[in-house]
């Protein structure tokens, strides 16, 4: 309820910060500070960037008008219950890819990674030993179309097949998961059947 209620007011606040590049609404126990976006060491809001929403503490390498190269549309990028996202330079986000974790959780995202069409890169905690928690893309890493991948760590150069699922995994570097697998606590429990 305080979430929605921090939305609402924003809205009513400042209308343009509940589209396109702009603040979290901040103010609940999990996420305090309203925080804007920064590209490149540059804070910014920027309402007309609609095909995308970058949101809260996400701290992006790239410039703002780098990443509207490689970036497509009905991408999320929600730093609102779980906040301090960081994206090196990227190499490709297409249409419909969400990042976002839950309360007391980051997402770290290294340089020159590659994801597929509508995949997620969820953060949550992992086994409990501590209360904040990181979910780690490394460098040179593929996440091809529709995969999950769910508070887990994957090492650099790794790739992670089409609808796979990766929950709770820490992946050395130069792994591969194949297409559909259904991976957890790093090993393969099944395949997806869609």
């Amino acid at each position: 309820m305080e979430f929605a209620s921090g939305y609402i007011d924003l809205f009513h606040t400042s209308p343009s910060q509940v589209r396109g590049v702009g603040r979290d609404p901040g103010h609940s126990d999990f996420n305090h500070d309203a925080d804007l976006p920064t590209f490149a060491g540059k804070s910014e809001a920027r309402a007309d960037f609609e095909r995308m929403r970058i949101i809260g503490a996400v701290r992006m390498d790239d410039a703002l008008d780098a990443l509207s190269g490689k970036v497509g549309r009905n991408v999320s990028i929600r730093a609102d219950e779980g906040e301090h996202f960081h994206f090196g330079i990227l190499n490709r986000i297409p249409d419909g890819v969400t990042f976002h974790t839950l309360e007391h959780t980051d997402i770290d995202v290294g340089q020159n990674d590659a994801f597929g069409f509508h995949v997620v890169v969820h953060g949550g905690p992992d086994d409990g030993s501590d209360p904040h928690e990181l979910t780690r893309i490394d460098d040179d890493v593929t996440v091809r179309d529709w995969a999950v991948v769910f508070r887990s760590k994957i090492g650099r150069g790794s790739a992670i097949g089409v609808r796979a699922f990766v929950d709770g995994s820490h992946l050395a570097p130069g792994s591969v998961v194949p297409d559909r697998a259904i991976m957890i606590k790093d090993k393969i429990v099944g395949y997806v059947e869609w």
